[in-house]
């Protein structure tokens, strides 16, 4: 019996140090796989908010620069003339050397209701009107309590409609 619970506890003491889980993941990677690159990436949200737009894009832009993906936002970029043909949009984007194109969608918008714990101050004056003692006042919420959220459902999308001929000859 005593080599029986040397042995589990030197089991117990090897799984401890050794997790089970890290020796059961793996992964795999093709060896015929090439990461695309991009000249630059544009970003667009489609949305007529135009500060919820360039919220948007800038923050996207922030996030793909940090990864090292040259990126630029649409609204600084492009106008409604450039994109009211589809050759027109193709020929800015060659000239803005544009290979591929983020592209956020408003799907919808609804406005939840979220209860928060409340913090209230009780400000008031004690008050006596003969024998009987009362105190007057309210309840002031300090922080905290019901509020009202706007959620919006977004969905993005990755295009590579901007690669042309010329670009293709040219390479990265």
């Amino acid at each position: 019996m005593n080599k029986t619970v040397k042995r589990a506890f030197m089991f117990f003491l090897c799984i401890s140090f050794f997790p089970l889980e890290g020796l059961a993941q793996s992964s795999w990677k093709s060896p015929e796989y090439k990461a695309e690159s991009y000249r630059k990436v544009m970003v667009l949200a489609k949305t007529t908010d135009e500060l919820a737009k360039r919220q948007i894009e800038d923050f996207t832009v922030r996030l793909l620069m940090e990864k090292g993906i040259t990126a630029i936002p649409a609204y600084s970029n492009i106008t409604d003339a450039d994109i009211s043909t589809e050759e027109k949009l193709i020929a800015k984007a060659d000239e803005l050397q544009v290979d591929a194109l983020l592209a956020y969608t408003v799907t919808g918008r609804n406005t939840q209701i979220k209860n928060s714990p409340r913090l209230d101050a009780h400000l008031g004056i004690p008050v006596r009107v003969g024998i009987f003692r009362g105190f007057l006042g309210t309840n002031v919420s300090i922080a905290g309590g019901t509020k009202s959220v706007a959620v919006v459902n977004v969905t993005a999308s990755f295009l590579q409609p901007f690669i042309s001929e010329h670009a293709m000859e040219q390479g990265p």
